[in-house]
């Protein structure tokens, strides 16, 4: 059984490594963009339903894997800590903190990654 996980492990690092490289695959698009304040304001925005174009390098550097082993299972996570990125991935409709109305349409790029590679994946896992 330790010997069964050990590989499932070395998969799954594998996996979650391909999936962390086509995120920033779709996210790897750059705008222009201009000052303003101690921000920029993007000109050329995503449409929704592509995936998020880049102002600064936050989101792109810092999709990250982990993979957790369990006692009998071994599971594979890639994400971001970004405050914004799951507005982005999901999109969201109501007010926000500072009391703006805002209806973002989602700009999926995380969940478009893994159902895009998900045959990749399960080769990986598979071992083929």
């Amino acid at each position: 059984m330790q010997a069964a996980l050990d590989e499932q492990e070395k998969r799954m690092r594998l996996a979650v490594v391909l999936i962390q490289g086509k995120v920033r695959q779709l996210i790897n698009r750059g705008q222009k963009k201009r000052r303003s304040g101690n921000r920029y304001v993007g000109l050329d925005p995503s449409k929704p339903g592509e995936p998020p174009k880049k102002l600064s390098n936050l989101l792109f550097t810092s999709i990250a894997t982990e993979v957790i082993r369990q006692k009998r299972q071994v599971i594979g996570v890639v994400g971001t800590n970004v405050k914004y990125a799951r507005r982005l991935e999901l999109g969201f409709v109501g007010t926000d903190r500072l009391g703006r109305r805002i209806n973002q349409a989602p700009r999926p790029y995380l969940r478009r990654a893994m159902l895009e590679n998900r045959d990749a994946v399960s080769r990986i896992l598979r071992g083929k």
